[in-house]
């Protein structure tokens, strides 16, 4: 599982760029066939928004795939060989930990309210 951390950071980036790509033909691709409709007077306006706001969408995704893949280069140098960092323990889960223990390896002795030693 630790080990495919590099797949996904590389993977991030090339979704980026995929969709930076696209973004950027979009609207290049919506501008030229709105010049080339003004030049043959074929006016449908509402094909051209439709175009613009899918390379709108592109370019948002984009802007939210470079964040992302800001945060996990960020968590890049973290791994060491493939393997996430130990967390330190805090003194309060080692106190839940040996009171766990505790009660698993000294149980109290149940006895019933009857119950009497005969010596």
């Amino acid at each position: 599982m630790h080990g495919a951390f590099p797949v996904d950071f590389y993977g991030d980036k090339v979704i980026s760029y995929v969709l930076a790509s696209g973004s950027a033909d979009g609207f290049g691709a919506t501008k030229d066939m709105k010049a080339l409709a003004d030049a043959t007077n074929v006016d449908d306006l509402d094909d051209y928004y439709k175009a613009y706001a899918s390379a709108s969408f592109l370019l948002f995704a984009f802007t939210c795939a470079a964040i992302l893949s800001v945060f996990s280069s960020y968590a890049l140098p973290k791994m060491r060989n493939g393997k996430r960092p130990e967390r330190k323990e805090t003194e309060s889960e080692r106190n839940t930990k040996l009171e766990i223990f505790q009660q698993r390896h000294n149980p109290t002795i149940v006895r019933p309210r009857n119950f009497t030693i005969i010596p």
